[in-house]
């Protein structure tokens, strides 16, 4: 599947690396009528498998069912004036409203049944939206937060219910569906999305996602992209976390424009991952870093038969190196890729294209361990962080990203501080590149921790603290220290074989004897029953920190 001889376009310009640059000729009517033509030209394809019942719906059915859902949302009121939200786990309806939304022109942002009520009542809040469509398991956490913020809204259901109204009434036939036309924007800097932060160290903030930045993405990645001899598509892609992900919006977004199948299954779950798989025969797969630890801590099954899987794909989240050679391990037939990107910058922004390029399989065989190079569209830099110097191969500093995808600024907030003076935007990520253009992700800036005059990565520690066989989980913080700034200190998971063997002192001696001096748990190790995480496994640091202070823990 290598297109052989083919090597990838990336420069390097005095510090700014760039992938491929292209004028673009964007569809000035915007997302709605770019996704309503795609689909009504591939109406025969595939669009969605149910992998647990094995449902099948094509474009045809789909589309049908999203002009229904925007006809309906029309007659209760609904304008680009307002927002819609969707909260559920992953199934056969919820991107009927998320295109219905886009065809009406209301702007549209997902959350996660796991989020927690705290959060959820403040995005409501900030939000307000006419109308949340919502899984059956997303009800009590909605009817808490909607209590919680006072604001008044619309619950529509996916499935039955006796209390609210069921989605299956947006879908009744309607004369206007004949003669529908998608909403068309002023222009196309105007909002279409709007994509949540994961919330790791504070509160999530909405990142203001614009038909320009979704449609440059298209041109890029899936239609000047299309004419490669071996596109990089996959008949079926699957990804296990909700709409609220960006990335899983990514991919859904990459079946439509390339008429492939999305495979359906609701959230990760290590006991049934290889059935799943197995059964599906899914050729590509988007993990989160805390899947992909479950799966390195479980192992491969035996008896497994998986010759279709060509493609795996982690990101939002640090991943060590021992943990993506472990994975090479598992499928040593499967192309394992770490990719780094945010809502921020609207998604990718860079990783290695292995199957179309020879150059970058090579790079990928030899750094497994790198998020790879700019994608088409996307210029990086490395900067220092105390003086805005650009900075050469190998120098840790923000890395800083420009591209059409990225964000117009964070929903009702003051987003000034965002971009640098020449309109970079401030990724908070300390990076490097190498003398091949390839990036590595060290650590994000917030969570660097100061010893002294040290700053410290805590995911340096947390890798080798994830290499010790008694740990299942782990987060390293920062204790605040009269003298030397912070204390590295550890929350620990153990697993339950080491429960009531192993101290906390082992754990601490088996770190600070593999690190510096500066980077010694000189807070310690504590146990605990289980770290808390995002809907996307990232750990919440800043609730661990305050357990931490709180003496709770």
């Amino acid at each position: 599947m290598i297109r052989a001889g083919i090597n990838s376009i990336v420069t390097n310009n005095e510090g700014i690396i760039s992938g491929p640059i292209q004028n673009l000729m964007l569809d000035s009517r915007g997302l709605g009528f770019a996704i309503f033509d795609t689909m009504l030209e591939g109406r025969d394809s595939l669009a969605q498998v149910d992998a647990i019942t094995g449902e099948e719906e094509t474009y045809k059915s789909l589309l049908k069912r999203c002009i229904r859902t925007a006809i309906k949302m029309r007659s209760k009121g609904v304008t680009p004036d307002h927002r819609i939200t969707i909260c559920s786990y992953n199934n056969l309806h919820n991107s009927v409203p998320y295109i219905a939304s886009v065809f009406v022109g209301a702007k549209l942002t997902c959350l996660d049944p796991e989020f927690n009520s705290r959060d959820t009542a403040l995005l409501l809040s900030q939000i307000r939206p006419k109308m949340i469509f919502a899984g059956p398991e997303a009800i009590e956490l909605l009817e808490n937060s909607i209590r919680e913020s006072a604001i008044t809204t619309e619950i529509i259901i996916f499935g039955k219910s006796a209390v609210y109204e069921e989605f299956s009434t947006f879908l009744v036939p309607s004369p206007e569906e004949i003669n529908f036309v998608p909403y068309r924007p002023l222009n196309l800097n105007e909002t279409v999305a709007i994509a949540y932060s994961s919330g790791t160290t504070g509160s999530p903030k909405g990142a203001c996602i614009s038909h320009k930045a979704i449609l440059s993405q298209v041109h890029y990645k899936w239609v000047s992209a299309a004419s490669c001899p071996v596109p990089e598509f996959f008949n079926t892609q699957m990804t296990f976390i909700s709409f609220h992900w960006t990335p899983t919006v990514t991919i859904f977004l990459a079946c439509v424009f390339s008429r492939k199948c999305r495979v359906i299954y609701p959230k990760f779950d290590i006991d049934t991952f290889w059935d799943v798989i197995e059964k599906t025969q899914v050729e590509f797969i988007l993990l989160t870093p805390n899947d992909l630890q479950k799966l390195c801590r479980r192992g491969r099954r035996e008896k497994v038969n998986i010759p279709h899987l060509v493609q795996i794909i982690t990101t939002g989240g640090p991943v060590t190196k021992e943990q993506i050679l472990e994975m090479k391990h598992m499928f040593s037939e499967v192309c394992i890729l770490n990719v780094y990107g945010s809502s921020e910058a609207g998604g990718y922004s860079m990783s290695f294209r292995p199957l179309v390029y020879e150059e970058e399989r090579r790079l990928l065989l030899q750094k497994p361990d790198s998020c790879g190079r700019p994608r088409e569209g996307v210029s990086c830099k490395v900067v220092d962080n105390e003086t805005g110097e650009i900075l050469g191969p190998h120098q840790k500093g923000e890395l800083r990203i420009k591209s059409d995808f990225q964000m117009s600024g964070y929903f009702n907030m003051d987003s000034s501080r965002c971009w640098d003076a020449d309109g970079w935007l401030k990724t908070g990520e300390i990076s490097y590149y190498d003398e091949d253009c390839c990036f590595f992700i060290v650590d994000r800036m917030r969570d660097m921790l100061k010893f002294r005059s040290w700053y410290l990565a805590p995911a340096k520690i947390e890798g080798i603290l994830l290499s010790h066989p008694a740990v299942d989980a782990v987060v390293v913080v920062g204790l605040p220290h009269a003298q030397d700034g912070e204390h590295p200190i550890a929350a620990v998971v153990l697993r339950s074989h080491a429960v009531g063997t192993v101290t906390p002192e082992d754990i601490q001696n088996y770190v600070d004897q593999r690190v510096e001096d500066h980077y010694r748990l000189r807070g310690g190790v504590r146990f605990v029953d289980y770290i808390p995480v995002t809907s996307s496994g990232k750990n919440r640091r800043a609730a661990v920190k305050d357990l931490l202070l709180k003496h709770e823990i």
